[in-house]
């Protein structure tokens, strides 16, 4: 039985990946060409390193039809500090959240906008300076 998991979100922005991952704790090797499935390597343009207790665990980012990158991970991985198994609905354990606030920091700072960033129940709220 494979363990073997890719979901279905685009990933476009390599900077945001090591911005979110840097969020979490994790570490992101852009020249990585393979990551740690179950059964051992598989082919990746980049890979997370997520430390844990028992074993350095990994999400490979694989290349799709269209150019963008999905993540691929073993659904045995567990996030160090919520105890968490990766999964889609858990959004990678809140990976796929600050992916997502690092693509909108980074796209207000290349407008020139100025904004402000708040962190409450869960959620990351921006908001832009006229």
């Amino acid at each position: 039985m494979s363990h073997l998991v890719t979901i279905d979100v685009e990933i476009t922005d390599l900077q945001a990946v090591a911005d979110a991952a840097a969020a979490k704790g994790w570490v992101f090797d852009a020249e990585a060409t393979s990551y740690k499935g179950w059964y051992g390597e598989e082919p990746c343009k980049g890979k997370i390193s997520i430390p844990g207790e028992h074993r350095e665990m990994e999400i490979g980012f694989v290349q799709a039809a269209n150019g963008s990158l999905v993540p691929g991970y073993d659904d045995l991985t567990r996030d160090p500090v919520t105890e968490e198994y990766l999964s889609e609905a858990n959004g990678l354990c809140g990976f796929l959240q600050e992916y997502q606030a690092a693509v909108t920091r980074r796209g207000l700072k290349k407008k020139g906008l100025r904004f402000t960033e708040k962190r409450e129940a869960g959620n990351i709220k921006f908001q832009v300076q006229a």
